[in-house]
């Protein structure tokens, strides 16, 4: 839940821009956000799924790729974050589909700069 007390802030391209008459020292005054919440519980974020190496092992079989040919997800994205997931473990992603009803989808988990050797 977000408070907002006493001052008026103001949405400026996508970013909010308060007033430095109600700044102290770089700090806002006035405003509680709060530190964590679940990024799953949003309607539009699918379901993310961590599959174990048993799971993921099997998927890659039925699939015949590579871990690395599955496309990518870097492990500093926030649904990779809040699963815990690490470079080279697999996630699963279910959406809803107008069309197809469900649609499974896999992600290889790979760090934030990948190089090529």
């Amino acid at each position: 839940m977000v408070t907002f007390h006493w001052f008026k802030v103001i949405w400026v391209e996508r970013k909010l821009y308060i007033p430095p008459a109600y700044q102290n020292n770089g700090y806002v005054l006035g405003v509680i956000m709060p530190k964590k919440f679940n990024i799953f519980d949003h309607v539009l974020v699918p379901k993310h799924i961590l599959l174990s190496k048993e799971e993921a092992e099997q998927v890659l079989k039925e699939l015949g790729v590579k871990p690395w040919q599955l496309p990518w997800i870097k492990a500093s994205d926030p649904a990779a974050k809040a699963l815990g997931a690490k470079p080279g473990d697999i996630i699963k992603i279910i959406r809803k589909s107008p069309t197809a009803g469900t649609s499974v989808a896999y992600r290889f988990v790979v760090p934030d700069v990948w190089v090529k050797s």
